[in-house]
């Protein structure tokens, strides 16, 4: 089934592939991240091509929740483990210099959305301690974040034992983000080819092979979910993950804020509104069971599951869409982005997000 977002939505496709283009660049990828990055060139008076397997927002960029958040779940916490507080201190800066693009485009564009307190909640006591860390590393990277008592504690209908809160986040429509995108390419003389796959890539040549001819560029962006060519060997240095999502349209009163937990099994939930969704009717979408790509018993079960959760502790939820999305994490846990290596300073790419794309990609 198609996202939410999807939803009696028609998608801008662009033009045929003339084989044999010339372009100063040619981006590999119609999500988030080529789109904007494409943007960003063409408003440089760079000439910019942007081609795809499937259509704008093909994959992770219109299938996410649309939560667009700097405090991201228990993901401060889990980097700081592992690195440095500037580290996590240079993640947040760049996550919020993306916030701050995005949120500005919309604004721009006239793509609406919504402002949230974004929580990172423990389900159960299992779950403090990581609320605490969180909130730790959140504050160490300069955020404003706060620890709740259990008296600040928002009313919720799902159990909440500890959370730390952000306030000023944002809800989107990431769909609705992709179509302004493109629509501001095409609009400043760019090129976008849906249906086109590429199959590879020749650096010194600047050409980007694909299914139905090849394109030339001084530069090469891959904003794939991982990159296309073997250099570097980064499909190997990440790992996929998919999640789920549902939506559902629910009587009487659905939370305030946006939450996701920090323990498992994940649930992510934030409300729907006219001002920041399509007109589905749904009001709630409920997110989670996530897992390693290859790596679950059954994925029809974590969907099941989810809607027995939001039922329970939604009565009356009727569900309006089921859909799930592909993202990958860098071995090291903090997103590539770069030159390629052995790509002559032509090639560039950026994976690796965790599930954070909206504000990583642009």
């Amino acid at each position: 089934m198609n996202p939410l977002w999807k939803f009696d939505r028609t998608l801008p496709t662009g033009t045929p592939l003339e084989s044999g283009a010339r372009h100063d660049v040619v981006i590999v990828g119609a999500g988030l991240t080529g789109l904007s990055t494409a943007v960003m060139l063409t408003r440089a008076g760079l000439d910019v091509a942007v081609i795809d397997a499937g259509g704008i927002a093909e994959l992770a960029s219109g299938a996410n929740t649309g939560k667009l958040s700097l405090l991201q779940g228990a993901q401060l916490a889990t980097i700081r483990r592992h690195h440095p507080a500037e580290l996590v201190r240079a993640y947040v800066d760049a996550n919020r210099s993306g916030m701050e693009w995005l949120l500005a485009f919309a604004e721009l564009s006239g793509v609406p959305f919504t402002r949230h307190t974004d929580h990172s909640y423990a389900q159960g006591p299992d779950g403090i301690d990581t609320v605490d860390e969180q909130h730790a590393a959140a504050r160490e990277a300069g955020l404003p974040a706060r620890v709740l008592s259990p008296t600040e504690l928002p009313p919720t209908p799902f159990p909440v034992a500890a959370a730390v809160a952000l306030d000023d986040q944002v809800a989107i429509d990431p769909v609705a983000v992709a179509v302004a995108l493109a629509a501001e390419l095409l609009a400043s003389g760019g090129t976008l080819h849906t249906g086109v796959r590429a199959t590879g890539t020749k650096a010194f040549a600047g050409r980007v092979d694909t299914a139905q001819g090849p394109l030339f560029a001084e530069h090469i962006v891959l904003a794939t979910g991982t990159p296309i060519t073997d250099r570097g060997l980064y499909f190997a240095k990440v790992r996929g993950l998919r999640s789920y999502c549902v939506s559902f349209r629910v009587p009487g009163d659905v939370p305030e804020g946006t939450f996701l937990s920090v323990d498992r099994p994940t649930r992510s939930i934030r409300p729907v509104t006219v001002a920041d969704g399509p007109g589905s009717g749904a009001r709630l979408v409920v997110g989670g069971n996530g897992h390693p790509v290859g790596r679950s018993d059954s994925e029809a079960a974590a969907v099941e599951d989810l809607v027995a959760w939001a039922q329970l502790h939604f009565p009356g939820a009727e569900e309006t869409h089921r859909w799930s999305a592909q993202d990958y994490e860098s071995h090291d846990l903090i997103p590539f982005v770069g030159s390629m290596p052995r790509g002559l300073g032509r090639i560039r790419f950026a994976t690796g997000y965790a599930k954070w794309g909206l504000s990583n990609a642009p």
